[in-house]
C-alpha cells in the first residue's frame, strides 16, 4: 500500500513538472511590435519580433516602391518610408509567416500650401471639389498633395487667348485626344465625377472640359520645363499606383 501511494506522488509530480515545463512554451508564440504601421513620406520606425530568440527573415511582400527595409537584425528592423501608398512587410520565423500592413501618408503640412488664385481656371471653388489627381497611370488621392498640386497653378495669371501655339496648332487637338509623347495632360477629377485636363506648350495652357478646350496664355513668363518636372516629382512621390 505504502508503496502504490509512493508511486502515485511520483506520477503527479512528473505530471506537474511537465506541465509547468510546456506553459512556457506555449506562452513564447512569436509577435510583431505593431501589426499596423502608419507613416509619413520620409520618416523612419523600428520595427521588431517579440517573445522569439530565433533569427527573423524580413521582406517587403508589396508596395515595394513606397517603403525599404534597413539596419535587418536578428530581431528587428527598420522601415522608411519613401512614397505614399500601402505595403506588407512579411517576418518569417522557421515555419512561422508574420505580416504587418503599412500605411505611408504624405508629409506635406498646411503652410506648405499658398494659394494665389491668379487665374480664372484655379479658382477657390475649383480647388475645392477636386477630387483625384492623374497624371499618365499616376493617381494622387491625398488631399494635402492635391492642394500643392493646385497652388503651383493657381499662383500663375491665365489670360484667354484664339492664337495657338506649338502643339495646340493641330486641328481638333485637346488634352483628351494628346497622346504620350506629345503632351500628357494632368487630369483634375472633381466631386461631381467631371475631369478637367490640363496640358502646356510654350508657355500656353490647354484645359479642356466636357469635350471643350479653352486656351490660356501664362501673363508672367515661366520656365515651363522646370514646372512641369516639378508636377511628375510631386505625382510620383505622392502617387498610390
Amino acid at each position: 500500500m505504502r508503496t502504490k501511494n509512493i508511486a502515485m506522488i511520483l506520477t503527479l509530480a512528473l505530471t506537474a513538472g511537465l506541465c509547468q515545463t510546456a506553459a512556457p512554451s506555449q506562452a513564447a508564440t512569436p509577435k510583431l511590435s505593431a501589426k499596423k504601421l502608419t507613416m509619413k513620406v520620409g520618416k523612419t520606425a523600428a520595427f521588431k519580433v517579440k517573445k522569439t530568440s530565433k533569427k527573423a527573415k524580413w521582406s517587403i511582400v508589396s508596395g515595394k516602391k513606397n517603403i525599404r527595409l534597413t539596419a535587418k537584425k536578428k530581431t528587428s528592423v527598420k522601415v522608411k518610408a519613401v512614397k505614399a501608398g500601402k505595403a506588407k512587410i512579411s517576418c518569417k520565423i522557421g515555419k512561422k509567416k508574420l505580416v504587418c500592413k503599412v500605411s505611408v501618408k504624405s508629409d506635406i503640412k498646411e503652410n506648405d500650401v499658398k494659394m494665389k488664385y491668379n487665374n480664372v481656371v484655379f479658382t477657390k471653388d475649383f480647388v475645392e471639389k477636386v477630387n483625384s489627381i492623374s497624371f499618365g497611370k499616376k493617381i494622387v488621392k491625398d488631399k494635402m498633395t492635391q492642394r500643392k498640386l493646385c497652388a503651383l497653378f493657381t499662383k500663375l495669371k491665365f489670360e484667354e487667348t484664339l492664337e495657338l501655339k506649338g502643339l495646340h496648332k493641330k486641328v481638333n487637338v485637346n488634352a483628351e485626344t494628346l497622346k504620350v509623347g506629345e503632351l500628357t495632360p494632368l487630369i483634375f477629377t472633381l466631386s461631381d465625377g467631371t475631369k478637367c485636363y490640363v496640358d502646356s506648350t510654350e508657355s500656353q495652357f490647354g484645359v479642356t472640359t466636357e469635350g471643350q478646350t479653352k486656351y490660356y496664355n501664362v501673363i508672367e513668363a515661366i520656365n515651363e520645363n522646370e514646372f512641369w518636372e516639378k508636377i511628375d516629382e510631386l505625382v510620383d512621390r505622392y502617387c498610390e499606383k
